[in-house]
Protein backbone atom coordinates (compact mmCIF):
# COMPACT_ATOMS: atom_id res chain seq x y z
CA UNK A 1 0.00 0.00 0.00
CA UNK A 2 3.07 2.09 0.84
CA UNK A 3 4.58 1.61 -2.47
CA UNK A 4 1.39 2.47 -4.22
CA UNK A 5 1.03 6.11 -2.32
CA UNK A 6 4.65 7.02 -3.10
CA UNK A 7 4.34 5.77 -6.80
CA UNK A 8 1.07 7.99 -6.85
CA UNK A 9 2.72 10.86 -5.61
CA UNK A 10 5.81 10.80 -7.97
CA UNK A 11 3.14 10.37 -10.94
CA UNK A 12 2.23 13.70 -9.71
CA UNK A 13 5.10 15.65 -9.48
CA UNK A 14 6.18 14.26 -12.59
CA UNK A 15 2.94 15.95 -14.34
CA UNK A 16 3.32 18.49 -12.71
CA UNK A 17 6.85 19.16 -13.49
CA UNK A 18 5.08 18.81 -17.27
CA UNK A 19 2.88 21.98 -16.59
CA UNK A 20 5.20 24.32 -15.44
CA UNK A 21 5.69 27.09 -18.33
CA UNK A 22 8.27 29.22 -19.00
CA UNK A 23 8.29 33.13 -18.45
CA UNK A 24 9.44 35.02 -20.54
CA UNK A 25 11.55 38.29 -18.31
CA UNK A 26 10.19 41.36 -19.69
CA UNK A 27 12.52 44.54 -20.38
CA UNK A 28 11.77 48.21 -20.53
CA UNK A 29 12.81 51.01 -22.37
CA UNK A 30 14.74 54.08 -20.88
CA UNK A 31 11.85 56.41 -22.26
CA UNK A 32 9.44 54.17 -20.33
CA UNK A 33 11.50 54.02 -17.18
CA UNK A 34 12.33 57.70 -17.17
CA UNK A 35 8.79 58.50 -17.59
CA UNK A 36 7.58 56.55 -14.87
CA UNK A 37 10.61 58.14 -12.48
CA UNK A 38 9.35 61.76 -13.64
CA UNK A 39 5.48 61.36 -12.52
CA UNK A 40 6.81 60.11 -8.88
CA UNK A 41 9.50 62.50 -8.20
CA UNK A 42 8.70 65.37 -9.89
CA UNK A 43 4.48 65.40 -10.03
CA UNK A 44 4.29 63.46 -6.74
CA UNK A 45 1.98 60.75 -8.30
CA UNK A 46 1.83 57.55 -6.08
CA UNK A 47 4.60 54.49 -7.24
CA UNK A 48 1.77 52.32 -6.67
CA UNK A 49 -0.60 53.97 -9.52
CA UNK A 50 1.88 55.07 -11.68
CA UNK A 51 2.82 51.06 -11.60
CA UNK A 52 -0.84 49.74 -12.02
CA UNK A 53 -1.95 52.18 -15.17
CA UNK A 54 1.47 50.70 -16.81
CA UNK A 55 1.44 47.36 -15.15
CA UNK A 56 4.63 47.18 -14.25
CA UNK A 57 5.09 46.05 -10.49
CA UNK A 58 5.64 48.63 -8.08
CA UNK A 59 8.95 47.96 -6.95
CA UNK A 60 10.71 48.94 -10.47
CA UNK A 61 8.79 52.10 -10.06
CA UNK A 62 10.46 52.83 -6.92
CA UNK A 63 13.69 51.22 -7.82
CA UNK A 64 13.35 53.48 -11.16
CA UNK A 65 12.32 56.87 -8.87
CA UNK A 66 15.56 56.26 -6.97
CA UNK A 67 18.06 55.98 -9.50
CA UNK A 68 16.78 59.04 -11.23
CA UNK A 69 16.61 60.71 -8.33
CA UNK A 70 20.36 59.73 -7.57
CA UNK A 71 21.70 60.04 -11.37
CA UNK A 72 19.03 62.34 -12.97
CA UNK A 73 18.22 61.88 -16.99
CA UNK A 74 21.49 60.25 -17.71
CA UNK A 75 20.41 57.23 -15.57
CA UNK A 76 18.83 56.19 -18.02
CA UNK A 77 20.79 56.52 -20.99
CA UNK A 78 20.49 53.24 -23.47
CA UNK A 79 24.06 51.53 -23.27
CA UNK A 80 25.47 50.69 -26.39
CA UNK A 81 26.65 46.92 -26.83
CA UNK A 82 30.50 45.67 -26.44
CA UNK A 83 29.87 44.90 -29.73
CA UNK A 84 28.19 48.03 -31.08
CA UNK A 85 30.99 49.92 -29.42
CA UNK A 86 33.65 48.17 -30.98
CA UNK A 87 32.21 48.86 -34.53
CA UNK A 88 31.60 52.55 -33.64
CA UNK A 89 35.39 52.52 -32.36
CA UNK A 90 36.90 51.04 -35.27
CA UNK A 91 34.39 53.29 -38.00
CA UNK A 92 35.49 56.57 -35.92
CA UNK A 93 38.94 55.20 -36.44
CA UNK A 94 38.77 55.10 -40.35
CA UNK A 95 37.09 58.23 -41.04
CA UNK A 96 40.27 59.53 -39.21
Amino acid sequence: MAKKKAAKKSAKKASARKKKTTRTRRSFTSKLKLACAKLVVEEKVPAKMVASELKVSEANVRLWSTKFKKEGEKAFREELSARAKTLFNAARKELR
